[in-house]
């Protein structure tokens, strides 16, 4: 799909109605070609035949319909632009400022200068640094030409607010490398310097008293901070220190719709530290007060963290009531037929498995597997959270008495896994399969093997007491201990 079939596909009502009346201003020709065009895509989406359109408005000139969609393209962009410009801070910002600035070059000294005050106040409040620049720079400019202007008050400025932007780009630097190396090795930090550098960043910042009193800067730390804790897995100090800066940053009302994603990504912290303290009921309380603000601004964010919400609630009520989960689960299974994030899906399918297994109904445990095998994209995703996964398979079959598979697929995934099982920190992993195969053998092929198996698990729980899989999806010691 490409940009402008995105962008038109994306659009909500109202942006559709806003593109109609802007279109409309110079000509409203019903049998405009660009309208038409617009039409098709907004009706057939995924279904889109590019080439059938380009032959109903063109025939074989290709050159005028490829014409057509860049002209299309831009004027979508430019009645998004419009529509949506005074919705977010920083575009009105840059919209003031391209105002101040279009009339200095055309001379209109004073007009000029009052849209670039206009600029430089919204721009100070909602503490956009990168803005605050580009209107100093400007007034410098100004002094050139006319004495309203002193060069040497916002040369002043201009480095003070240069000093508050090199220490946000610092720290933003720090968060990305991190936050990167998270996501890429599911939730790891392997360049543990990159945390010391973080938290020495954060001392600094929060000793300076101008910058402490900075509304942004304050979210810089506390998102600096939440990172720190989380690789520590400090997750009774996070408790602690979300409730207190929750409560802190809600009584200084620093909360508002540009920072309205930052408040519901606190939430999902919150309740997400609260669930893994083991405390149920309040983890859940905080969830419905996450579910309330998602609500606000017209659901601004509502699409974007409603699996957060139903995450949570399978969390606290897979310890609570798996019943309840395996419901709030099969709802989220009808959410997502249409998502395209792949975790999410992963997520729902194996939290079903997991919660079926749970319950002892090990043939519906198996049923979402395969369903999740089959997905096209199953085989792209992590090959360490696939390993696990199909580890998790071998004990479901296990419990559903499949001794004969059982050896065929054991081999199979030693097969398929064989570099990643080399590896020493599959060590534990390597031994399990070992160790299951012995067992099936033994259970499935041997008569009185039973105080041989129990030998082979206590001596497989004896060298790995924990389960240190990682990334852990099923917690096969516990398992062992168990059964």
């Amino acid at each position: 799909m490409d940009i402008l079939n995105q962008i038109i596909c994306a659009m909500r009502k109202e942006d559709i109605r806003h593109f109609k009346l802007y279109a409309a201003r110079t000509n409203d020709d019903e049998t405009r070609k660009d309208i038409a065009l617009f039409d098709e895509i907004h009706k057939k989406r995924e279904k889109y035949d590019e080439q059938k359109i380009a032959f109903q408005l063109y025939e074989d000139n290709k050159n005028a319909f490829y014409r057509l969609k860049n002209r299309l393209l831009e004027e979508v962009s430019k009645s998004l632009w419009i529509q949506h410009i005074d919705r977010e801070a920083e575009g009105f910002g840059l919209y003031l400022f391209s105002l101040a600035k279009w009339h200095f070059k055309e001379k209109r000294t004073e007009v000029a200068l009052y849209f670039l005050k206009k600029a430089e106040k919204q721009a100070m409040q909602s503490e956009n640094y990168d803005i605050l620049d580009l209107v100093y720079h400007l007034y410098i400019q100004f002094s050139v030409e006319t004495t309203q202007v002193n060069p040497a008050e916002y040369i002043v400025l201009r480095k003070k607010n240069r000093q508050k932007m090199e220490l946000l780009a610092e720290i933003d630097d720090l968060l990305a490398s991190i936050i990167y190396q998270i996501r890429s090795s599911f939730n790891m930090l392997k360049d543990y310097n990159l945390l010391q550098e973080l938290q020495q960043k954060v001392a600094i910042f929060t000793q300076e008293n101008d910058i402490s009193a900075s509304k942004k800067l304050r979210f810089k730390i506390y998102d600096a901070l939440i990172r720190i804790l989380l690789q520590k897995n400090e997750f009774h100090t996070m408790e602690t220190y979300l409730l207190q800066t929750f409560e802190e940053f809600s009584q200084e009302k620093l909360f508002d719709k540009e920072n309205h994603e930052t408040k519901l990504n606190m939430l999902t912290y919150l309740v997400n530290t609260l669930y893994k303290n083991e405390k149920y009921e309040l983890s859940l309380a905080y969830n419905d007060k996450l579910k309330a603000e998602m609500e606000e601004f017209h659901g601004l964010y509502l699409e974007k963290y409603r699996i957060f919400y139903y995450n949570a609630l399978v969390n606290n009520y897979s310890f609570l009531d798996k019943e309840k989960a395996i419901v709030i689960l099969l709802e989220m299974k009808d959410m997502i037929q249409k998502a395209e994030n792949n975790f999410n899906r992963i997520s729902v399918y194996l939290n079903l498995a997991l919660m079926y297994f749970y319950t002892n109904q090990f043939r519906k445990t198996l049923r979402y597997l395969n369903e999740l095998y089959a997905w096209e994209n199953y085989k792209k995703t992590d090959e360490g959270l696939r390993l696990q996964t199909e580890i998790f398979e071998v004990v479901a079959r296990f419990e559903n008495k499949e001794g004969e598979w059982l050896k065929q697929r054991i081999q199979k995934l030693r097969k398929t896994f064989a570099k990643r099982l080399k590896q020493v920190e599959y060590e534990q992993d390597t031994a399990f399969l070992n160790m299951m195969q012995r067992v099936c053998t033994l259970l499935w092929e041997t008569e009185n093997s039973k105080n041989e198996i129990e030998a082979i698990k206590q001596q497989f729980l004896s060298d790995y007491p924990q389960n240190k899989a990682n990334p852990s999806i099923f917690d096969y010691v516990a398992w062992l201990q168990k059964s």
